[in-house]
């Protein structure tokens, strides 16, 4: 009972090998699929081995039966007592062991035969996988060897060009030293002519004036004596407006006359002294209203004075009808576009034209300018 539970259970394990190998196989790793190799031997060596151990416990079995027989044959050529019978039993029952053994050897040698063929088959297939994955491995070989190559190569035309632009770079570098060296020395000679230059313009500058053609500097020029070797230059400072050798400037705002006076004398010059025609129509293109002048009687009632103590000429003025006529202690006089001159309130506010003698310039020698 023994034998046929070990067959069972021998037979079941095959057929579940069977059903497991028919069974579609899904892809794997290469270390999953040699994991189920190995474990596959495993339960083969093991199915062989339980095999081969039920053969010999039946072979044993056989053998133990078989010497009962012949114990019980001895017993009965024994009791019978015939010597020729006696060795024809013993014959037999050598003969017959000789048979079981040669017959156990030969299943164990059929059995030996049947697992090294089965070995020799899975080495076979293991081996036809192994030569698969070489061709594999042998092509991704190959396509790596063939981007090396390629890869060598950019490698090696990348190293020709680099050593070309650093041919190239090294005779730029050079080239640009041998210019530095020249730019250097044109550069020190260039300071150096500048220094003089310098030199030469500021002796210059010590002893000539340069005056732009169009400077107001040169616009009223005459010659300053007689041999004409030299210029006299009037002029006026910017503001200040130039008419026959005296500058003139409007003020903005409007002040009483002594504020007026005090104004003018602030800004270099004094309340503007009229002393020719021409120059109160110059005044006249001055002014746009009623504007304080530089005479007055307020010191002496009907002596009238110029601030910068010029004589007054009666014959040179420029009163307007009926004037001056002193009403209400009037002591100051103002001049209008458009009536002449007028004596007024001292304390009234008007605005003012202020005078000054214009500067002078002399200039020895040629006139030098841009």
């Amino acid at each position: 009972m023994a034998g046929n539970e070990r067959s069972r259970r021998l037979w079941m394990v095959q057929w579940e090998r069977e059903v497991d190998n028919n069974a579609p196989t899904l892809p794997m790793d290469t270390q999953r699929r040699d994991a189920e190799i190995m474990k596959e031997r495993d339960i083969e060596a093991q199915l062989e081995f339980m095999k081969l151990a039920m053969l010999v416990q039946q072979g044993s079995e056989n053998t133990n039966h078989d010497s009962r027989d012949h114990h019980h044959r001895k017993f009965i050529c024994l009791d019978i007592g015939n010597i020729r019978t006696h060795q024809r039993c013993l014959t037999i029952g050598r003969t017959t062991l000789i048979i079981l053994l040669t017959t156990v050897s030969m299943s164990l040698l059929l059995l030996y035969l049947n697992v090294n063929v089965k070995l020799c088959r899975d080495l076979d297939e293991e081996l036809s996988f192994n030569q698969s994955r070489l061709s594999h491995y042998q092509g991704e070989e190959e396509n790596l060897n063939h981007l090396l190559r390629a890869n060598v190569s950019s490698l090696l035309r990348g190293q020709i060009l680099q050593r070309d632009r650093t041919s190239q770079l090294l005779c730029n570098r050079t080239q640009i030293l041998l210019e530095a060296e020249t730019l250097k020395w044109r550069l020190k000679t260039v300071q150096e002519n500048f220094s003089l230059l310098e030199e030469e313009y500021i002796n210059l500058k010590r002893s000539h004036l340069l005056v732009p053609r169009d400077s107001v500097l040169l616009q009223n020029c005459q010659r300053g004596d007689p041999d004409g070797e030299s210029l006299m230059c009037h002029y006026c400072s910017p503001g200040w407006q130039y008419f026959s050798m005296s500058c003139y400037l409007v003020s903005m705002s409007a002040h009483s006359w002594p504020e007026s006076v005090q104004w003018c004398r602030s800004e270099g010059g004094h309340l503007g002294v009229i002393d020719s025609t021409e120059e109160q129509y110059f005044i006249l293109g001055l002014i746009k209203r009623t504007t304080w002048i530089g005479l007055s009687d307020s010191d002496m009632e009907g002596e009238w004075r110029w601030v910068d103590g010029t004589p007054y000429d009666k014959a040179t003025t420029f009163w307007s009808f009926n004037e001056p006529n002193n009403a209400w202690n009037e002591d100051c006089v103002t001049m209008s576009p458009s009536t002449g001159w007028n004596d007024d309130k001292c304390f009234k506010s008007y605005n003012s034209v202020c005078e000054h003698e214009a500067h002078k310039l002399r200039i020895n020698g040629d006139i030098i300018s841009n």
